[in-house]
């Protein structure tokens, strides 16, 4: 257990903000609508929060403390935005999960679990944290996360809906170091690695098309998430 909790602990995930990702503008009650009616159809929770989240991390969950109403967080309907557009079968992995949606700047974080007998996480739900601004580009990182370590890697545990026959060729064909990468944070270890390759294949599938015709190990990483992750769905 205190193994896993080092390897938790080392593993905080951060995203770089696509600032054009990021919108200003407000979204009208009927979005707000169809967002928490998406939200319940795949049984995934929405939460505000006025914390960041390094003080959730170690001060723990504390609904009358913590909890806001999600629809005033600033850029709540990025995430929409952004999740609507990945296939039904994915969306499994986040079921039951919690969207934390803070209104506090910073950085995202996906939630694994909760120890609270360490001091970690207490009361928290598995899901994400996501601060702000946020930018599509994060969110679909910090979900990529979520089916890696879910579905594919199953750290913690897995999900009913899952890829983990392919773990090792995951972790071969996302290991760090090699010669180039979708983005720099993409070098930091194979787990960023993954998440933002998976950003960048539904958000930005223009660079990502451009880098890979000049590098063969984007092409393989490319072909990973088009064959096996998303059954040859593509994005424009």
């Amino acid at each position: 257990m205190k193994k896993n909790l080092i390897l938790f602990a080392l593993i905080i995930f951060t995203c770089v903000i696509s600032t054009n990702s990021v919108f200003a503008s407000i979204p009208s009650s009927d979005e707000l609508v169809k967002f928490q009616k998406w939200a319940d159809d795949h049984d995934i929770i929405l939460q505000g929060t006025n914390k960041k989240t390094n003080e959730l991390y170690y001060d723990g969950w504390n609904q009358s403390r913590d909890g806001i109403d999600w629809k005033t967080v600033p850029n709540n309907i990025n995430v929409y935005t952004a999740l609507s557009k990945l296939p039904e079968d994915l969306l499994q992995v986040a079921k039951g999960q919690t969207l934390y949606i803070s209104n506090q700047d910073g950085r995202s974080y996906t939630v694994l679990g909760s120890w609270p007998e360490y001091d970690i996480l207490e009361n928290m739900n598995n899901g994400i944290i996501l601060e702000q601004p946020i930018s599509t580009h994060t969110i679909m990182h910090e979900f990529g996360h979520v089916l890696d370590f879910n579905a594919i890697q199953c750290i913690y545990k897995c999900s009913s809906f899952n890829y983990n026959t392919m773990k090792t060729q995951r972790m071969e064909i996302f290991e760090t170091p090699q010669l180039d990468f979708i983005s720099r944070y993409a070098s930091t270890n194979s787990n960023e690695n993954f998440a933002e390759n998976f950003a960048f294949y539904v958000n930005q599938p223009e660079i990502y098309q451009m880098k890979l015709l000049e590098n063969p190990k984007l092409k393989e990483q490319y072909d990973f998430l088009k064959d096996i992750i998303f059954s040859g769905m593509t994005f424009s």
